[in-house]
């Protein structure tokens, strides 16, 4: 009863910061209602078998220290919850508390609500408890106001039917993977693919982060256009992919790996008649409240010493990381909805989103998967610093550092590739990919030390508009849409994915709703005009860091302010809000080595102008505070450590 009343009085403190501090987005499964008092439950079940044993030794002085460190712990759990309150600070009040109340139920005869309590407070409880699971079952969206539906889709049939032909729909977005890891060492099976259709070598995304790209790759629509953010979903202003084809007749289903900004109540899951973003098992619910995650912790570093004192690979359940689930498991998920989906209406097109994460840092994959590039387990110091690569505070990496980390980068591609492949074997076998389109694209790179901003390092995402950061795969296959083997080289946005979907499914109603233009607008019959088919296009991306908050609080050192690049061609321009520029000729500088802030050739100061004026027609100055006249950067940082291939 004691751990349920703690888990109550904690989430109640949880929804308050949600409510006040977070915008109404819980930043986690809204299972959470009833999985934090039963992880308080849990936890207070083990903490009580300690207590009856210390009471059943010393009937005296054990028994009332037991009772009191129960009590304390009770009021210890709610108050670790309140943002910026330590444990240790939090201990005082709760063991005062724990003074104060234990007389209640120690002497019942001297107060009656303690007996009151005890009769009917346990039953009380366990119906809230049960009240919050069904809460939980039937609300979808959570607590947020831009998750919920635009205009009623419901995945019904349209009253005129489905056009005749429509192709089905895959759009699969690979979390984390940069552009030249579509290799034959890291990523065989999707390059194999990707000989089938198109693949585009210079395809950029909208921002160096999951939730702005993922919004704009279901709109259409410009980062500055949607401002979403950590405290801010994907509202109900613009239309969603999933919200059309639904409207169109299709079954449209999203399965998301990335469970902290891929989540519906982010807006993404809008349109969708099936969005699976939830992991809920044993471990999870254990962990969901503050004393579980902190107890959970503890036994983790235990399982870490015990797995190593054995000369085992230091590989368990409890071990931290980003909240994800494995492409295994996503990919099984998705075959499961879609076998239920050919029992019911084999003649219905579908449209499957999927977010795979495995390339995501911590780069450790599963556990089960097999060793590819070396021939031993990892050993615990490389666990370690795989586990905490990214850091809170910005440090430098050595070389021996950054290839183990890079390694490991791999190893997660590979398996990723491998996951993927198989599933893409399975739709060939189901007979889906006679009449689909597959879009394979990721949301963002990932920095390894290539650049470097104030003098440390960049690695991870959410940094820069380096291409590390936004150079991503693009891969669209269409079979008797688009003829194999063809290879696009010139700059593309993500941005066009929906206006391109429009012009594939020949839906008009896609076409008319989202901005942008078709890649393949102006191809032809002729399959030997295809590699030249895009031309000049928007290529724009934006990053707004958190600027107000002090370095070590954020994800890293990064940029110093909202920035945002425009590629044409060969040329790259990045501008910062106070007019701080960077000009680059990736012809010559494919690496970003050499900012070039005043081009000497005629050439180069036509592009940057151009580039100028495209950047000034795509993102309008006013949407960017406290714009400065433009003045080149005197100096790009230094490379502190050498790029790795």
């Amino acid at each position: 009863m004691v751990g349920l009343a703690a888990g109550l009085v904690e989430l109640g403190v949880v929804m308050a910061r949600t409510v006040w501090m977070q915008d109404g987005l819980l930043r986690r499964s809204f299972h959470t209602i009833w999985m934090i008092p039963l992880s308080n439950l849990l936890v207070f079940a083990i903490f009580g078998i300690l207590c009856v044993g210390i009471s059943r030794l010393a009937p005296g002085w054990g028994s009332w220290w037991a009772n009191r460190s129960l009590a304390t712990l009770a009021g210890l759990a709610p108050l670790i919850a309140v943002p910026g309150l330590s444990a240790s600070a939090a201990l005082v009040p709760s063991f005062g508390a724990a003074l104060w109340v234990c007389p209640f139920f120690e002497r019942p005869e001297r107060h009656p609500l303690g007996v009151r309590i005890r009769q009917w407070g346990l039953p009380l409880l366990v119906g809230i408890v049960g009240l919050l699971g069904v809460i939980a079952v039937f609300n979808r969206h959570g607590l947020s106001v831009t998750s919920q539906p635009r205009q009623a889709t419901g995945g019904t049939l349209p009253s005129k039917g489905i056009p005749h032909n429509v192709p089905h729909v895959f759009l699969i977005v690979l979390d984390t993977v940069r552009a030249d890891a579509l290799n034959p060492r890291t990523m065989p099976r999707l390059q194999e693919f990707a000989r089938r259709g198109a693949t585009f070598q210079r395809a950029i995304a909208t921002s160096p982060w999951t939730l702005p790209t993922h919004a704009t790759l279901f709109t259409g629509r410009w980062s500055w256009e949607l401002g979403v953010g950590p405290d801010r979903g994907l509202d109900t202003t613009f239309p969603t992919l999933a919200e059309e084809l639904s409207a169109a007749g299709y079954a449209t289903a999203g399965f998301v790996a990335n469970l902290v900004f891929g989540r519906a109540e982010y807006g993404l899951g809008r349109g969708f008649s099936h969005y699976d973003d939830e992991k809920i098992d044993l471990i999870e619910v254990a962990r969901a409240s503050s004393i579980g995650w902190w107890t959970a912790s503890k036994l983790s570093r235990l399982l870490d010493r015990a797995l190593a004192l054995a000369g085992k690979e230091i590989r368990h359940p409890l071990e931290p990381g980003t909240p994800r689930r494995s492409a295994r498991e996503i990919l099984q998920r998705v075959e499961a909805w879609m076998d239920r989906q050919l029992a019911r209406q084999p003649e219905r097109p579908v449209m499957v989103f999927v977010n795979l994460f495995d390339a995501h840092d911590p780069y450790l994959p599963p556990p089960e998967a097999p060793r590819r590039l070396r021939n031993r387990d990892w050993m615990p110091e490389e666990i370690a610093l795989i586990r905490d690569w990214i850091g809170h505070t910005p440090r430098p990496r050595l070389p021996d550092e950054i290839e183990t980390a890079r390694l490991a980068y791999d190893e997660c591609l590979l398996e990723l590739d491998d996951r993927l492949g198989r599933f893409l074997d399975r739709l060939e076998e189901q007979g889906f990919l006679k009449n689909a389109v597959v879009i394979v694209t990721s949301d963002h790179g990932e920095h390894f030390g290539e650049h470097a901003r104030q003098g440390v390092p960049i690695f991870g995402h959410r940094q820069s508009l380096d291409l590390p950061e936004i150079h991503v795969p693009l891969v669209i296959v269409a079979p008797k849409r688009i003829p194999a083997g063809v290879v696009v080289r010139d700059p593309v946005s993500l941005r066009d994915i929906p206006a391109t979907l429009g012009h594939l499914t020949g839906l008009t109603t896609l076409a008319r709703t989202f901005p942008g233009r078709s890649l393949f607008e102006t191809a032809t019959g002729d399959p030997r005009d295809w590699n030249g088919i895009v031309g000049r296009r928007d290529v724009l991306a934006e990053f707004a860091p958190r600027v107000d908050l002090p370095v070590e609080r954020r994800y890293q050192g990064g940029a110093e302010g909202t920035l945002r690049a425009v590629l044409e061609g060969d040329a790259m321009l990045i501008r910062r809000e106070d007019g701080v520029e960077w000009f680059y000729d990736l012809a010559k500088d494919p690496e970003q080595k050499h900012n070039r802030p005043e081009p000497d050739s005629w050439s180069g100061q036509l592009a940057r102008t151009r580039l100028r004026q495209q950047l000034s027609l795509l993102a309008p100055v006013s949407t960017i505070p406290n714009t400065e006249p433009i003045r080149p950067a005197t100096k790009h940082a230094p490379n502190l450590i050498p790029p790795q291939s």
